[in-house]
């Protein structure tokens, strides 16, 4: 009967050890690694424009506020839907936390403007996107026409 014990205890306590370390490791992005920096970089692969853009946003606030706001986007609709042409212009979105990576993300200026972060893709076209497009352009510092390389 002792042996017994001992085994039943071993059993529980090899469960309870491997529950937390799961629960350790499954922690989702963006829930409890908040970015204190973002780097922006505009990707225009036929070279549309001379507009360039490479920048650096060191102020946490507008960080936060932009990171959540991805966060809270629609999902992506699912199936066949209609779409503004899509010209190729992206920008990269590098999230990091005492200069460690956080996420990455991808922005379509133009097109559905999906808006891709942590393998899910979100929806920021109006007015789903929730003010979202607004929002980056403002904290980027560039026009609506500027950012889809129109000018």
């Amino acid at each position: 009967m002792n042996q017994f014990l001992k085994v039943i205890l071993a059993c529980c306590l090899i469960i309870v050890l491997t529950s937390c370390k799961e629960s350790s490791t499954n922690k989702q992005p963006g829930k409890l690694d908040q970015p204190d920096n973002l780097s922006v970089e505009r990707l225009d692969p036929l070279h549309q424009s001379d507009v360039h853009l490479s920048k650096n946003i060191d102020d946490k606030k507008v960080v936060k506020k932009l990171y959540e706001k991805i966060l809270s986007l629609p999902s992506f609709p699912q199936g066949t839907i209609s779409c503004p042409a899509d010209n190729g212009v992206q920008y990269e979105l590098t999230f990091t936390l005492e200069s460690k990576l956080v996420s990455k993300a991808v922005v379509s200026a133009t097109g559905c403007q999906g808006v891709t972060m942590n393998e899910k893709i979100y929806w920021a076209m109006e007015p789903k996107g929730k003010g979202f497009r607004a929002l980056f352009e403002q904290d980027i510092g560039l026009s609506d026409e500027a950012m889809m390389s129109l000018k």
